[in-house]
């Protein structure tokens, strides 16, 4: 391989791996940690099964990581949101059930959300995707109790956030970043994580429907 190309090429292959990592930690930022407590609670609370998790955060194998192909690569709001799918897989039966194993609450998800989660199209996926995210910031943001100037205050948080991760997603789109993003995020128009948390912080306390 002739050097000039070799360069060309590891140059694009650290610009993928750039493009993969977060901006700064995001399990130092109040926001990030929020989303992420958010999104664990609501998997415990609704009794969301591993299987599917599993359509959300597919693996390539049974022994890989979970994948973030349903998520923009260092988008702030998706990352605290993927890292709770990924640590909520990890779970354990809770300790003392002799009468078979338990591991979460509630009775998961209704039949047409889990048929759009199966859907080979994109778009019914990410809109459920979109629907949790929006009922469970919703639903923490309530718990909260908040005044409402502090309830203002953590939407305008969010939605500094969403616009950052907006912003990587047209960026991935443009090419920027290798062909690999750009063919990924094609026909995206929105970030399911971030436009489900802005949602949710928009809705009074209560008001959850389903689009």
């Amino acid at each position: 391989m002739k050097p000039l190309v070799f360069s060309v090429l590891l140059f694009q292959s650290t610009q993928a791996e750039e493009a993969r990592k977060p901006e700064g930690l995001w399990f130092t930022d109040a926001t990030s940690q929020f989303v992420f407590f958010a999104v664990l609670e609501g998997l415990y609370r609704d009794g969301i099964s591993t299987e599917t998790v599993e359509l959300i955060v597919p693996r390539k194998d049974k022994n890989s990581e979970p994948t973030m192909e349903n998520f923009i690569y260092t988008c702030p709001l998706c990352h605290p949101a993927y890292e709770a799918f990924r640590i909520y897989l990890c779970r354990k039966p809770f300790y003392g059930q002799k009468a078979g194993s338990v591991d979460t609450f509630g009775a998961g998800l209704p039949g047409d959300m889990i048929r759009n989660l199966n859907s080979t199209e994109g778009k019914k996926k990410r809109g459920v995707i979109r629907q949790l995210i929006a009922k469970w910031v919703q639903t923490r943001l309530g718990s909260m109790n908040l005044p409402e100037k502090e309830r203002q205050d953590w939407q305008a948080r969010i939605k500094k956030m969403s616009d950052r991760g907006t912003e990587a997603m047209k960026r991935f789109k443009t090419g920027s970043n290798g062909d690999y993003y750009k063919n990924h995020y094609q026909d995206w128009d929105e970030c399911a994580i971030c436009e489900g948390s802005l949602e949710g912080c928009k809705l009074p306390v209560g008001d959850y429907r389903s689009r």
